[in-house]
């Protein structure tokens, strides 16, 4: 009954149990980096992926009773490996939405869940994080009709064009030795 929302929660699961540095099932790294072990290139898929729109209301209710647990798992990798980024794009209105989630904003994350009952205020309290008092998404999180999430030590450089092609790809690395002096400067600046 519930085919398409249980595969959905499952996919999201088993990428956010591979997170720990770890290629998940049937992936492949296709280096180690010795110096940065955070930065391993990898292959595979790391993108989590709600299509809210698509499932008739049973299937979408199994999937809005699942997400509060979807969600603290992911916020809990986060907490643990700092390196964590994710670019969050939900669509709203049909047009598409982008946030980072980071260690600095998952207390957003938290907020939000807590406030709309997705989780219990004891399970909030366990997971550590300290709790932001604003949302991080634009509007309730029943009100979306599709997430998409991107790990960005995967995709890194992702832009928006990307996700609305729904063809992610890693940008390569920029090579800051062929910038001139001028260029150099300025990107010091920004950093």
């Amino acid at each position: 009954m519930f085919k398409s929302a249980i595969e959905q929660v499952r996919k999201a699961n088993d990428v956010i149990r591979s997170i720990d540095d770890k290629p998940k099932e049937g992936e492949r790294w296709l280096k180690k980096d010795e110096e940065n072990r955070k930065r391993n290139v990898k292959s595979g898929n790391r993108l989590i992926d709600f299509n809210i729109e698509a499932l008739d209301e049973p299937n979408r209710e199994y999937l809005h009773k699942h997400f509060g647990k979807v969600f603290m798992r992911l916020l809990e990798k986060i907490k643990i490996n700092s390196q964590q980024r994710w670019m969050v794009c939900y669509k709203l209105g049909g047009k598409y939405e982008c946030s980072t989630l980071n260690l600095n904003n998952i207390g957003t994350l938290l907020h939000q869940l807590l406030k709309e009952n997705f989780i219990s205020e004891i399970e909030a309290n366990a997971a550590g994080i300290v709790e932001m008092h604003y949302d991080f998404f634009l509007t309730n999180i029943k009100n979306l009709t599709e997430i998409k999430m991107y790990d960005l030590t995967e995709y890194e450089g992702l832009t928006m064009s990307d996700v609305k092609k729904g063809k992610p790809q890693k940008r390569p690395y920029r090579d800051e030795s062929t910038l001139t002096e001028r260029q150099k400067r300025l990107l010091n600046r920004l950093k």
